[in-house]
């Protein structure tokens, strides 16, 4: 089976360092699990007012937060994944991780979204972090 991946980060924020190579690899290694034959996914790692801005226009909750996923398309896996980076940050202190594995983490969150996935329940929050955790590591 082919898979066609087109995986993008962008960093519009003030964190200087991502794990790109290392989000791309884990994010791979997710869609292989779920055999997902084509996907086109863009990161994006923004500071919290342009992702408030989103979480605003998008969702109508004035407030910033760590991750928003868009879907793009129907039949296949093409979306946008917003990450806020100092929320990441933060939540990286608040965990005792490094700032990375968080990065990595709300990636996974997001693609995750992507997949169908949601965390609108206690339940479903519990199943997303143990994928969360398998695919870090």
């Amino acid at each position: 089976m082919i898979k066609i991946y087109t995986l993008k980060v962008f960093n519009s924020s003030s964190i200087k360092f991502l794990p790109i190579r290392s989000l791309i690899s884990k994010v791979e290694n997710l869609l292989n699990d779920f055999k997902v034959k084509e996907a086109v996914i863009t990161f994006i790692y923004m500071d919290n007012d342009d992702i408030q801005g989103l979480n605003n226009q998008f969702l109508e909750h004035n407030y910033p937060t760590d991750v928003i996923t868009f879907s793009l398309e129907d039949n296949r896996i093409d979306g946008e994944v917003y990450i806020g980076a100092e929320i990441a940050e933060k939540q990286a202190q608040e965990y005792k991780v490094t700032i990375k594995n968080e990065c990595i983490r709300l990636a996974i969150h997001g693609t995750l979204h992507l997949l169908g996935y949601e965390d609108d329940t206690e339940e479903k929050r519990s199943e997303m972090h143990q994928l969360e955790n398998k695919y870090i590591k």
